[in-house]
């Protein structure tokens, strides 16, 4: 496979996540310098992409 494809496909696999993640941040609505939690939950997301390693 097209090296293209398969970042496409990796891209497609993903997006309803990333759609579901920039939904969840948007809901947060925290004023700049003071992002507490965003920060947590981009903890947290990173947190369990480790443990799926």
């Amino acid at each position: 496979m097209l090296t293209n494809e398969i970042i496409r496909l990796q891209a497609e696999a993903q997006q309803d996540y990333v759609i579901e993640s920039r939904r969840t941040i948007h809901r947060f609505a925290e004023v700049s310098g003071k992002e507490f939690k965003t920060s947590a939950f981009i903890e947290e997301e990173i947190k369990k992409s480790r443990s799926a390693l």
